[in-house]
């Protein structure tokens, strides 16, 4: 029988997995695309902070004599950035994503095409992309949060 001392069921572990180490030296260069099918994707361009995670829930039980047991719930992706100097008819698609809470596919691709992609929402509170680039007004940018569905 199983004695429960310990048990938390809001533990949610954020895990970094961003190991891509490219570099232009044989022509890697990743290319990422958002949208919600690779035909109709939209081309970005992140800046420096691209993460790419997961998110998962787990609870973890500890029985009377010291046993622990990790009950794993859920695991999905997440993937966070910001962009800059995108131009409005994309800003306003993406917007359009968010508003209408869209499912959609990121793809991370090589120069032969989609070589991953994910299963992903727009998970902000607001619209991703409001502010401009000053002085122009036809240039946006804004943080993109998506999660797996």
């Amino acid at each position: 029988m199983l004695n429960t001392i310990y048990e938390d069921t809001s533990d949610i572990t954020f895990e970094n997995t961003s190991d891509y180490e490219w570099d232009d030296t044989f022509g890697i260069i990743p290319h990422y695309a958002l949208g919600p099918t690779w035909p109709l994707a939209v081309s970005l361009y992140p800046e420096y902070d691209l993460w790419i995670g997961k998110r998962q829930r787990r609870t973890d039980t500890r029985a009377k004599f010291g046993n622990l047991r990790t009950y794993k719930w859920y695991e999905q992706d997440k993937i966070e950035f910001s962009v800059n100097w995108l131009c409005a008819s994309y800003a306003s698609l993406i917007n359009s994503w968010w508003d209408t809470n869209t499912k959609l596919q990121f793809y991370i691709t090589s120069n032969n095409g989609p070589t991953e992609a994910h299963s992903l929402m727009l998970m902000n509170e607001n619209e991703p992309l409001v502010a401009h680039n000053k002085p122009y007004i036809e240039y946006y940018r804004g943080e993109i949060k998506l999660e797996g569905y």
